[in-house]
């Protein structure tokens, strides 16, 4: 068996190929699944943003949700 250390955000293209464009990585590892419920999903809401142009260069990352009126308030002016 060979092991490979791949690093996070730095995933090269025949990795990602592996995984045929499905590869998706969820912040802390579950997005809020519980630990009592095995056949449910993520409980917490989640965003997920995608890159890519082909399967070989394509995964999905889980992204922080921020509300709207943060951004806008952080845009205009004080």
């Amino acid at each position: 068996m060979i092991q490979v250390r791949v690093v996070h955000g730095k995933e090269p293209n025949h990795f990602l190929a592996m995984f045929g464009g499905r590869l998706v990585i969820f912040a802390g590892g579950k997005a809020g699944w519980g630990s009592h419920q095995q056949d449910e999903g993520p409980g917490d809401p989640y965003l997920l943003q995608v890159r890519g142009t082909a399967a070989f260069n394509t995964k999905a990352e889980q992204v922080v949700i921020v509300a709207l009126t943060t951004v806008l308030s952080l845009m205009l002016p004080s």
